[in-house]
């Protein structure tokens, strides 16, 4: 099974680096500015699949899944890029503890 996750954890983490490298100007209505932003959709899809990776692989009770998920909204002044971000650290950080772990 470890096997299995660190093959996820790698392509999790290959799906978001394509995801930030996709990032594009766009212009914010609420915020009337411009911005850099990704695809919201891309993101969901991308943090579903890393929370369950990360409940199955580290646990609930894990720190690394309690940030997970404190982190995996955009705020109300938030980019989606800038939520991608910070879930990039707490991903690689769950995937190096992961790995040193096995």
């Amino acid at each position: 099974m470890t096997d299995l996750y660190k093959k996820r954890f790698a392509e999790l983490q290959q799906q978001m680096e394509e995801i930030l490298a996709s990032k594009k100007p766009t212009y914010s209505n609420l915020l009337e500015r411009n911005e850099i932003n990704i695809d919201s959709n891309s993101l969901l899809e991308w943090t579903v699949k890393a929370r369950s990776l990360l409940s199955k692989a580290c646990g609930i009770e894990s720190e690394h899944y309690k940030e997970f998920s404190e982190n995996d909204s955009t705020g109300l002044y938030g980019t989606y890029l800038a939520t991608l971000e910070s879930l990039r650290a707490i991903f690689l950080a769950a995937k190096e503890d992961y790995e040193v772990d096995i």
